[in-house]
């Protein structure tokens, strides 16, 4: 179900809302069978019955409920003909819990009952202010401030049946990555020269992430932990050059300095875009470009907590 709402706001503005939500679901779909079964042939997910025998006391059970939600709101003001105000904010939440059992395996005791109980939860929030100006015709400027917040969370326990039919949990797993970036961004452009416009900016990036890993197996406790933080200043400055009415060219130099290596990075940028009929535009352009977070992945799990952004 979804929800959208669209306000004026004093003649000089608006006001936008978007919220979606799903219920939780757990029927499978006729797609979703169709790519279980082009993975793993049958339709358990394969769960250790290669290694059962034929017994009718054997058997594996997998369920799945997923669900969404997502939310969207703009707020745009013009508070005179020269500046223009706008707030957004964003907000999705991705859940999927999975229940697998082992029925009637084969151990040393006789037969075991395993259960397998999955939650994997995926939450992206961001929210940001925009100051437009437009001090006259040849001069305006955009001055931003950003916040972004990913959240990536996975746990697992695995348990067997006890004395009386009492569960007791003999492993677990739990895992966290999370990324804040927070960015304060000025542009300014320039049109006072004749076949020139000049852009210039300096942006400051805040970034902190936090990684922990562990996987207890019994008594064997196995972890992992990072823990960083990384500050990225940048100013950039750019020349549109119309030399004819037919050709543009583009050129500029970006440098981002990264305050934990203490260390300049150069980023030179050039483009050539040339019209070669009233319908016909040739363009061409060379960049270089520095990205200090990464986003890592493991070829041993597809769980999405393997996908882990770091910084470089």
């Amino acid at each position: 179900q979804g929800l959208s709402v669209e306000l004026p706001l004093f003649n000089r503005g608006s006001w936008i809302f978007n919220m979606r939500k799903s219920n939780p679901y757990n029927k499978y779909s006729e797609i979703y069978k169709s790519i279980q079964d082009f993975i793993t042939s049958d339709d358990k997910f394969n769960l250790l019955s290669e290694t059962a025998t034929v017994d009718s006391n054997k058997n594996t059970v997998y369920n799945i409920s997923s669900s969404y939600e997502d939310l969207i709101s703009c707020l745009s003001i013009i508070a005179n003909p020269t500046h223009r105000f706008t707030y957004t904010y964003i907000n999705g939440v991705d859940s999927i819990l999975e229940n697998r059992e082992y029925n009637g395996f084969n151990s040393l005791l006789g037969f075991d009952t395993i259960f397998i109980k999955e939650k994997t939860k995926l939450d992206h929030s961001g929210s940001i202010i925009n100051w437009y100006s437009k001090w006259d015709h040849n001069f305006n400027s955009h001055f931003s401030i950003s916040n972004y917040n990913y959240n990536n969370n996975y746990l697992s326990l695995q348990s067997i049946l006890g004395i009386e039919n009492n569960s007791t949990i003999i492993g677990n797993a739990n895992t966290q990555n999370t990324l804040t970036e927070n960015t304060i961004r000025f542009n300014q452009t320039y049109k006072g020269f004749t076949n020139h416009t000049i852009i210039s900016g300096i942006e400051q990036n805040y970034f902190s992430i936090f990684f922990n890993r562990e996987n207890v197996d019994g008594n064997s406790i196995n972890s992992s932990f990072l823990n960083q933080t990384a500050f990225i200043h940048s100013f950039f400055f750019q020349n549109q050059w119309k030399l004819n009415p037919n050709l543009e060219i583009h050129s500029g130099y970006r440098f981002p300095f990264n305050g934990e290596k203490d260390k300049f990075y150069i980023e030179p940028r050039f483009a050539v875009k040339y019209q070669v009929i009233p319908d016909l535009f040739i363009e061409a352009s060379l960049d270089k470009h520095h990205q200090f977070i990464n986003r890592i992945s493991s070829t041993n799990n597809m769980k999405w907590i393997e996908n882990a952004w770091i910084i470089s």
